[in-house]
């Protein structure tokens, strides 16, 4: 998947150096309250893994974010 980018977004694959702000987002009640419940770190390293595995694979799923926090 190309990385996309405008002034105000980017949306770009996943990559390893994701799993902090992941983390942090995953373990996050409110965030993950109509989701699979808080995750802890080891749960959210094994879900990165699966998404990169998805992409190797052909999949496009992407991360978004602001230009200056991606």
């Amino acid at each position: 998947m190309p990385r996309l980018e405008t002034p105000r977004l980017v949306l770009r694959p996943f990559r390893e150096e994701d799993v902090d702000p992941l983390a942090k987002l995953m373990a996050n009640a409110d965030f993950m309250r109509f989701s699979l419940g808080v995750f802890f770190r080891e749960q959210t390293i094994a879900f990165l893994d699966k998404i990169i595995g998805w992409q190797r694979g052909g999949a496009s799923i992407a991360i978004c974010g602001h230009p200056s926090q991606v």
